[in-house]
């Protein structure tokens, strides 16, 4: 029998919706300062990385410049969008390596950055765009194999993995942008629309943005994919395993629930880094992952001396 509310229970329900509803106007904005813009170099490729960045302790990390140097790798300009406030010996780290620094205002999380960054980009003729950001180690095996393999498929944005959380859609740790779309006044338009959130609506920024790109450009009919389909994880796992796990989990983020097979079954290049640092995640698993890198030594020392310094 269906549960029937009382009348004080449904207002209660309508006045706290409005008054959450009013909270969220009330916080968010149209537009994040930029405090500084460093060392500006004139972009000459069409292909460009923007990549997210924030540290509470205001660091660059080791692991984060082993990534921009993979990156720079795939010939991909930096653009390096940081929330964090950056001294001069910090950002002397990566000068050689990206592009151009931006430091900002910390609200809207990595999808504000990429918007302030894609809009920096607009009149230079991109050609393709990668989205990244720094919740990721890696990449552990050669990058370039990925995004050859990639470029093969003929999609107009593309991921690493896809997800189901919530409604599918690529996961936007690592997405690749196409010229197509980035000339599409349709999509800009929709970018425009971004709204800067304060870090209470985090869940209102994942679900109208970095799941909304992927529901967006399908109701475009772009196509998009990944490089591991989720089908194809879940074939990895037999009836036991998957008895053994809750479907809740099962069909939640690849990377936090299936990052075993990931690894060991494909040729995956990154380890979320909030599998270590979640105090969700279980000691087993935090002993589990050397166990499944154990042959990437220099990286295995660089992921535990981040650790250290958490």
């Amino acid at each position: 029998m269906a549960k029937r509310f009382s009348f004080l229970e449904a207002v209660r329900f309508f006045f706290h919706r409005a008054l959450r509803k009013s909270l969220e106007i009330l916080s968010r904005k149209k537009s994040s300062k930029i405090y500084s813009i460093l060392n500006n170099q004139e972009i000459k490729s069409g292909k460009i990385c923007l990549f997210a960045h924030f540290d509470p302790s205001n660091k660059i990390r080791e692991y984060v410049i082993l990534h921009l140097s993979e990156l720079k790798k795939l010939d991909f300009e930096i653009i390096f969008i940081s929330t964090s406030s950056l001294n001069s010996s910090e950002i002397e780290k990566i000068s050689s390596l990206a592009s151009c620094i931006v430091q900002r205002e910390n609200i809207g999380y990595d999808f504000g950055s990429w918007v302030i960054g894609l809009n920096l980009i607009k009149d230079k003729n991109a050609k393709e765009v990668i989205l990244t950001n720094d919740s990721i180690y890696g990449p552990f095996s050669d990058l370039k194999l990925n995004y050859l393999e990639m470029q093969k498929k003929n999609l107009d944005l593309w991921g690493l993995t896809d997800s189901f959380e919530v409604r599918y859609h690529i996961q936007s740790y690592f997405l690749c942008i196409n010229e197509k779309i980035l000339n599409d006044k349709r999509f800009w338009d929709w970018l425009n629309n971004f709204y800067y959130y304060r870090s209470e609506f985090k869940t209102l920024i994942v679900n109208k943005y970095e799941i909304g790109i992927s529901r967006f450009l399908l109701s475009l009919n772009y196509k998009i994919g990944a490089f591991i389909s989720y089908y194809d994880l879940i074939e990895k796992l037999d009836e036991k395993e998957i008895s053994n796990r809750s479907l809740e989990s099962v069909f939640k983020n690849p990377t936090l629930n299936l990052w075993e097979i990931l690894i060991l079954e494909y040729n995956f290049p990154y380890l979320k880094r909030n599998l270590l640092t979640s105090q969700r995640i279980s000691s087993y698993k935090r002993i589990l992952w050397k166990k499944k890198l154990f042959k990437y030594t220099n990286f295995v020392k660089i992921i535990e001396n981040d650790l250290k310094d958490i």
